[in-house]
């Protein structure tokens, strides 16, 4: 049984517009920050929903996976974790900034998602240069695996 136990965490919170969450590495450098200060240790999934909130996956130790929505200055709003036992995996907080790092390099200029699988395949998903060159307007992926910032594949749209 993967689920022994599950706890909620809900909180209200106002917070001024700001930049959307993941058009640099220092936003990104600073929500997964936020996100090991809160105890995550290995990140399996971040997902930029919109321009204030972020929602993020992974441990925070042996047993207990959390889901953590977050505002871009780190606040949590909202968090859930579940008592697991199929163990560890995922990045670490510094991969996790190494392949932001390697997406904007290879010109994504916005990044949506970035998660891994269990197999260790890590795909970084954003906004980049389309496949007609233009500038920023097409969707793009960026493929790693886990523990090589070498890329394994790109596509764009």
């Amino acid at each position: 049984m993967k689920t022994a136990a599950s706890i909620t965490l809900l909180s209200a919170l106002a917070i001024a517009p700001m930049a959307h969450a993941a058009d640099s590495t220092g936003a990104i450098d600073r929500i997964v920050t936020a996100a090991s200060e809160h105890g995550i240790t290995h990140f399996n999934e971040l997902e930029f929903e919109d321009d204030e909130m972020t929602e993020v996956e992974g441990w925070m130790d042996g047993e207990w996976y959390t889901e953590i929505k977050m505002t871009e200055s780190g606040e949590v709003i909202r968090e859930k974790r579940e008592k697991r036992i199929d163990g560890v995996w995922g990045m670490s907080a510094d991969q996790v900034r190494n392949y932001a790092e390697a997406a904007f390099g290879e010109g994504m200029t916005r990044i949506e998602g970035i998660e891994v699988d269990e197999k260790g395949h890590v795909e970084v998903e954003g906004d980049g240069d389309s496949e007609n060159g233009k500038d920023g307007d097409g969707e793009m992926k960026v493929y790693f695996r886990l523990g090589d910032t070498s890329l394994s594949n790109v596509t764009r749209d």
